[in-house]
């Protein structure tokens, strides 16, 4: 096992062909690196990353696959405000984990089904959203405040 077995890195660009994006898919293949994560915005700069709308993505994740293979492509899609694929974008929405968890079992099931569906529509098979986030301090200000558990 290498130290790229055990990688899922970040690329920059949106679309096939930019410049960012290839240099960066060429050294994932170099390196033999086996996931990708998938940023709506760049935090240094605040422009597009590699989230634009529903079409550009499952085409973005055709090309990554196309020169990489068959890696795994995450992403970060908690819903409410960790969400990177958002509804302005033309993305399902999709409830904080504290709007879920007061929802009927048969309407959150369905809202997560729908979900899961659309991700996997584009490409997408791992989300790194959590399974549980227990409020243990409710007035914490990164987790609780935030309706994020």
């Amino acid at each position: 096992m290498t130290l790229a077995d055990c990688l899922i890195l970040g690329l920059r660009g949106s679309r096939p062909g930019d410049e960012r994006l290839e240099r960066d898919l060429d050294a994932c293949a170099e390196a033999g690196v086996v996931g990708v994560v998938l940023f709506e915005k760049d935090i240094r700069s605040g422009e597009v990353r590699n989230v634009e709308s529903p079409t550009q993505v499952a085409e973005l994740i055709a090309h990554i696959r196309e020169r990489l293979g068959d890696v795994v492509v995450s992403i970060d899609q908690e819903g409410g405000r960790v969400a990177r694929l958002k509804p302005s974008a033309g993305f399902a929405q999709l409830p904080s984990p504290v709007d879920l968890a007061t929802m009927p079992v048969d309407e959150r099931l369905g809202v997560l089904d729908a979900s899961c569906a659309e991700m996997a529509r584009l490409g997408i098979t791992l989300n790194f959203a959590p399974g549980i986030d227990v409020a243990i301090n409710p007035d914490g200000p990164v987790m609780a405040a935030l309706g994020r558990c």
